[in-house]
């Protein structure tokens, strides 16, 4: 491949992620991980084994729902059961999230390092406008060509994009 002018580069393993439900806002990143070590000290994590990432789900009230990388050999112990932090048993699911991009809607890459040159309706697939300006009636996946938005749960681009991640990601088997 270098006599074609073109690198090619190893893709570097992901760390597994998780999704903790019902965590209490008042816990920040710095935080959570000192509190799933101290309170489930039976699990024998350290605290450089979880790393948060990211907070999701409600907008108000005191829960949130936090995404964490997590450490392959620790990841067995802590995807699929229930951790305690703070007062809160807080349930956990493994999360897997593929980047989709709002320029062109491909998958695997954000909008701010998108190569595209035009944008790419993720209402309509057309090129030149973004779904928020469309003004079109019937919806078409950019990606699979369906009647549905760009990024609907029956895609099969994303499905193949959701697996090319899950290859990529370290579970600790290896």
């Amino acid at each position: 491949m270098e006599a074609s002018g073109k690198k090619v580069t190893e893709e570097k393993a992901r760390w597994p992620t998780v999704l903790i439900y019902d965590v209490d806002r008042d816990f920040g990143g710095e935080v959570l991980p000192v509190q799933i070590v101290e309170q489930n000290s039976g699990l024998g994590l350290v605290k450089e084994d979880v790393v948060p990432l990211f907070k999701k789900g409600p907008k108000t009230g005191d829960l949130v729902w936090w995404v964490c990388s997590v450490r392959p050999s620790a990841f067995k112990s802590i995807v699929g059961k229930s951790l305690f932090i703070g007062l809160s048993k807080c349930r956990t699911v493994e999360y897997v999230d593929v980047n989709r991009c709002f320029k062109c809607q491909g998958f695997g890459h954000m909008a701010n390092r998108c190569k595209a040159t035009e944008d790419t309706c993720g209402r309509c697939a057309a090129k030149g406008h973004r779904a928020k300006d469309c003004k079109s009636v019937p919806v078409k996946c950019a990606n699979c060509g369906q009647a549905a938005q760009s990024g609907h749960k029956e895609c099969s681009a994303l499905h193949k994009a959701t697996i090319r991640v899950a290859r990529r990601t370290d579970f600790g088997s290896k």
